[in-house]
């Protein structure tokens, strides 16, 4: 059974550690929670030291005034300096601080979590279930470690930060967890095409997992998804698409069955006709942050910089490979949250191995990207779990295959403008 230590200011979080460390034994995990005295100014107690460094993850939950407390900022720096796994809880009166100074305080609010509804008292169980399988999925201490500054990027301003988290917010009302989107800053990418071509590409959110059977299945059910008789999502958009859609008015059953392994055997044509349907959706939610969000598959300058950023590294942790980092060459795909140790700069995962991912773009024609062109040859990138090396497994490496292959070892991930 893992231990975690709860973090929590007691003038905005008391009641909700309570409950949340009574809810996650029953998910299998123990938890500490001080009860025995008022949120601190004075010594950093020993107790409190001694707890955080028995336990496998520290969990912070973050409230209006959280960050505020001597003592939570103290905790915070300790687990970090320790390298424990750092899992942030954001509540419904968080408020993100602007600009953050402090680098492990960054490293907390960049690293993977939840967001809990407690106010509203809206979706607990499911938030506290998204937050035990974190737990549970989290490897041990060295890995997850939480980069910091002076590794990571500038720090999101306010608004950045705040339409992450809408924008994450919206998707999981949607998508069953695990999904959230990070921030990828504008930046140069350079792609390995003859010659090679450099782009210069505007920041945006991308999906910190590849999507997963289960987010699949709710596109593949929903009145307005896959089956829908309005097939907008098909017809509007290429005569390749219609006469695609006209020969599999089914959809392939996924390769491996699981609700968080990657969905696989989706065709291109499938995972553009999965982004229409959640942008359809997350415009309905509108906000004053997402007035009219579009998602869509990334092109592969997207994901190029989402998995090497400024960096002209092999792989998203360094220039030498790691088969301790990827999944590869084994029996099949792995759950869209292992190998947390291979992130990229920007948090997000397996973007080397697990599964091949669509890209937007034409493979000889990197500048290509309007669905109704007809282009026989889409980009794909990554590599895979299946008859992989370390050249496929790198983040430049250009693979190409016709929009209407579908394979076990295919799958997609999302990003957004907003």
């Amino acid at each position: 059974m893992p231990k975690i230590f709860i973090s929590y200011r007691r003038a905005d979080s008391s009641t909700l550690a309570t409950l949340l460390a009574i809810m996650l034994k029953d998910h299998g995990v123990e938890s500490f929670v001080d009860t025995r005295s008022m949120d601190g100014g004075g010594p950093f107690p020993n107790r409190l030291r001694r707890a955080i460094e028995d336990c496998d993850v520290f969990v912070c939950l973050l409230g209006a005034t959280t960050l505020d407390s001597e003592w939570v900022r103290l905790e915070i720096e300790h687990a970090n300096r320790l390298n424990k796994v750092l899992v942030p809880v954001f509540q419904e009166r968080y408020l993100a601080p602007n600009p953050v100074h402090n680098d492990h305080i960054l490293a907390l609010l960049q690293s993977d979590g939840v967001h809990i509804l407690d106010v509203r008292n809206l979706y607990i169980d499911a938030a506290v279930a998204s937050l035990a399988q974190l737990i549970l999925n989290t490897p041990p201490s060295t890995i997850g470690t939480p980069f910091l500054a002076s590794a990571d990027p500038k720090p999101l301003t306010a608004d950045q930060s705040t339409l992450i988290q809408q924008l994450t917010t919206a998707t999981l009302a949607i998508l069953p967890p695990p999904f959230k989107w990070c921030f990828v800053p504008a930046g140069t990418v350079t792609l390995e095409t003859n010659p090679p071509k450099t782009y210069t590409e505007d920041d945006f959110p991308i999906a910190k997992y590849a999507i997963t059977n289960a987010q699949y299945e709710v596109f593949l059910t929903a009145k307005d998804g896959y089956l829908a008789e309005k097939d907008y999502r098909w017809y509007d958009f290429s005569e390749e698409a219609r006469n695609y859609r006209l020969q599999h008015l089914k959809p392939h059953p996924t390769a491996f069955v699981g609700d968080d392994l990657p969905r696989t055997n989706v065709s291109w044509f499938d995972t553009v006709a999965f982004t229409r349907w959640l942008t359809s959706r997350l415009q309905d939610v509108g906000t004053a942050f997402l007035p009219s969000v579009i998602v869509s598959l990334p092109t592969e300058q997207q994901w190029q910089r989402a998995a090497l950023g400024d960096d002209r590294w092999n792989y998203p942790w360094g220039n030498e490979f790691d088969e301790s980092r990827c999944c590869f060459n084994v029996g099949g795909p792995v759950d869209v949250t292992k190998y947390w140790n291979g992130q990229s700069v920007y948090h997000v995962t397996q973007l080397s191995g697990n599964i091949w991912e669509w890209c937007l773009n034409d493979y000889y024609n990197p500048d290509k990207l309007n669905l109704d062109e007809v282009s026989n040859r889409r980009v794909l990138r990554g590599g895979s779990w299946k008859d992989s090396n370390r050249l496929n497994l790198s983040c430049t490496f250009r693979h190409r295959i016709t929009t209407t292959t579908w394979s076990r070892s295919i799958g997609f991930r999302c990003v957004a403008s907003a």
